[in-house]
């Protein structure tokens, strides 16, 4: 697994632990495969949520989150690297994030959607590090989760406007 490969000691202080395992998780799921195409019904997208893996996965994408992330490359890592293998899973974890928010906002829970959209951009700016190629991997993510969750926004009340103008602000500031 890539998380055997890139931490042999695993410390558990470390929330990129959690991020790299929970992409271990979701790698070949059948039920999340079947959430992601463009012809995926709701009842599917809500198949792959109850999946116990893609729930484990989104609980460890949130407790890696609120823990300090220490990225075990360096920038002098080679794409052909397999300390590389955890951006692979960076894109199905962003994936995975993209199927909850639609299904919040199918079931009407905006303020959960937009708290998941904040969760996605969190990620991708944890993993985005000095390398070219964790850079590109975390933008592909971005754009896909802002491009769905832009479709939504006629649901957004005004206090959700004012939780994605703070992600926002928030993400300027660093």
């Amino acid at each position: 697994s890539t998380f055997a490969r890139l931490f042999p000691h695993p410390t558990g202080q470390n929330g990129y632990e959690e991020i790299v395992a929970a992409g271990d998780r979701i790698l070949k799921n059948a039920a999340l495969d079947a959430a992601e195409g463009p012809e995926a019904t709701l009842s599917q997208k809500r198949a792959a949520l109850a999946d116990p893996a893609c729930r484990q996965a989104l609980a460890l994408v949130r407790a890696g989150l609120a823990k300090p992330m220490q990225i075990p490359r360096t920038g002098k890592s080679s794409v052909t690297d397999p300390v590389f293998g955890d951006l692979r899973n960076l894109r199905r974890l962003g994936r995975l994030l993209k199927v909850e928010q639609y299904v919040y906002f199918a079931d009407g829970r905006t303020a959960a959607a937009t708290a998941s959209f904040g969760d996605a951009l969190r990620l991708t700016d944890a993993v985005r590090t000095d390398t070219f190629i964790s850079a590109l991997a975390a933008d592909a993510v971005d754009q896909s989760n802002v491009y769905a969750f832009s479709f939504h926004m006629d649901q957004w009340s005004l206090a959700d406007c004012n939780r994605v103008l703070r992600l926002v602000s928030d993400r300027l500031a660093v």
